[in-house]
């Protein structure tokens, strides 16, 4: 029982150095990805205009929809309110088109992003 207990005693302070290791690598990428952010900001932006540069040259509702899922997908964590307005739009596009499956996908966009927005 000793043995065992000055064992763990001798063990126990180097797991604790290695995981401070690994917390401050954590905090160092974390720290480096904030200092970024504007270059992730830029190159949201730049995916989103291209969606919706493609979505006002569509012409069928199918391209429409696939577009708007496109952008949806940016605009989640991005802007919620925009992501909501798309999601009905979605909707919208699969009524049109008597499209149950693609009416039912679009419903579940719906539910994902009101309750990412908490409601």
């Amino acid at each position: 029982m000793k043995n065992t207990l000055l064992l763990l005693l001798f063990f126990l302070p180097t797991s604790a150095v290695s995981g401070n290791n690994e917390t401050d690598s954590l905090l160092n990428v974390l720290d480096r990805t904030i200092k970024e952010r504007h270059f992730y900001t830029v190159v949201k932006e730049h995916r989103i205009n291209d969606l919706k540069k493609y979505l006002r040259d569509a012409v069928s509702d199918d391209e429409k929809y696939d577009l708007l899922g496109g952008l949806l997908q940016e605009y989640k964590g991005y802007q919620i309110d925009s992501a909501l307005r798309i999601a009905n739009e979605r909707i919208e596009i699969a009524q049109r088109r008597h499209s149950e499956e693609n009416k039912i996908i679009a419903q579940m966009n719906l539910s994902e992003v009101m309750s990412i927005r908490g409601m």
